[in-house]
């Protein structure tokens, strides 16, 4: 006999009766209440590292990060926006974060970014938690909904269909459900926006592809020894504008940055390959192999810089037989001598071809050549 599917409590109502939450956001535009939140990014640790700074900021009942619109308020807990009346109104942001971090870690990260622990759940989820992902969530609501709950990581074993039980969780209680995931792929920063985006949807999982997925990138940093710097970019999103992508420092304390200090996405790779190569090279040369190893921190591969290099001229040198090779940008030519216009140009360099240039020489004749008083023209 086939299980009876789960229906929706408030189906049966038509949408003029039921009692609809306005959209709010933990974050606008980038993390809704209410609905899933994918978090992608190539490097696990730069993401559980953004998910705890979240965790952090709302237990302090701050902003998750930039506010260029002024969106933000504090809301209230689940029950005061649904009307109950068993109490006064608290505007305390409660979190549950499941982690496979152990809790003695954890906490110590949590309190190195000042977070309130008083109002952050942590579990340590076994395997059979994640096979009956939302009865295990229904029985750890002891006290308070959360208003932010992160999985970080989540296993590849949920299926579609418990995402989609979780979802309508998150629903019922208007929460926002924060999802961390590996993507076991590496994307270069320096294609455009839209093609960036297209290639991060094809590498994710079609099952995992929420309404609202942001990709976590390593991007190139201003100097080697600038903090790491990665590129915030939202995949998809069910807010009515698109939100921009944007720039962070991951290491406490972890800073954002605008749209604007973003790199030029429409450059090629060519082009930033070059562009390294003169600012590297503009005060001298340097060894080939510190070169490409800046190159690579700059994510630019080595084929890359062998074609620019080709493409600007770069000579290769070495000081000394066994000496570690050396690139350095070209000479500019010497600008010609201005000689007078009445003097025709040297046909050879140096003083002895002037000389040779001042000497006319007869044309060559065979001593034994018969004499022909006709020209060649004439003699046919």
């Amino acid at each position: 006999m086939l299980p009876t599917p789960s229906v929706h409590p408030d189906f049966h109502l038509p949408l003029s009766q039921r009692t609809l939450l306005p959209q709010s956001h933990l974050w606008f535009p980038y993390i809704p209440r209410g609905q899933l939140t994918l978090l992608a990014a190539p490097d696990p640790a730069a993401a559980t590292a953004l998910a705890l700074h979240f965790a952090a900021q709302t237990s302090r009942q701050l902003p998750l990060g930039p506010d260029p619109d002024n969106r933000y308020t504090l809301p209230a807990s689940h029950a005061n926006a649904l009307g109950s009346t068993d109490g006064p109104a608290s505007p305390l942001l409660v979190t549950f974060l499941l982690s496979c971090l152990p809790p003695v870690i954890l906490t110590d990260r949590l309190r190195d970014l000042h977070a309130d622990l008083d109002l952050i759940h942590a579990l340590q989820p076994s395997s059979s938690f994640y096979s009956q992902l939302v009865p295990s969530l229904d029985s750890l609501l002891f006290g308070p909904s959360p208003d932010l709950l992160i999985i970080d990581p989540l296993l590849p074993t949920c299926s579609a269909l418990q995402l989609a039980d979780l979802a309508a969780w998150a629903e019922s209680i208007h929460a926002a459900v924060l999802l961390v995931t590996p993507c076991h792929k590496k994307f270069p920063t320096n294609l455009p926006l839209s093609r960036l985006r297209d290639r991060a949807r094809r590498a994710l999982p079609p099952a995992l592809l929420c309404p609202n997925a942001h990709l976590l990138l390593p991007a190139p940093a201003a100097a080697p020894d600038a903090p790491a710097t990665h590129l915030f970019l939202p995949l998809q999103s069910s807010a009515q504008t698109f939100p921009p992508p944007l720039a962070l420092h991951l290491p406490p304390p972890l800073a954002w940055h605008t749209p604007a200090d973003l790199p030029p996405a429409s450059a090629s790779s060519l082009q930033n390959a070059a562009r390294f190569l003169l600012d590297a090279l503009a005060a001298g040369p340097l060894p080939a192999a510190d070169l490409r190893r800046r190159g690579a921190v700059n994510a630019i591969p080595y084929r890359t810089l062998q074609r620019a290099k080709a493409l600007l001229s770069i000579h290769s040198s070495r000081p000394a037989p066994h000496a570690p090779w050396r690139w350095s940008l070209p000479n500019p030519p010497a600008p010609p001598p201005h000689a007078p216009p009445s003097q025709p140009p040297p046909k050879f360099p140096g003083a002895l071809g002037a000389l040779a240039d001042s000497i006319t020489l007869p044309p060559h004749r065979h001593p034994n050549a018969p004499t022909n008083p006709f020209t060649p023209a004439e003699a046919t």
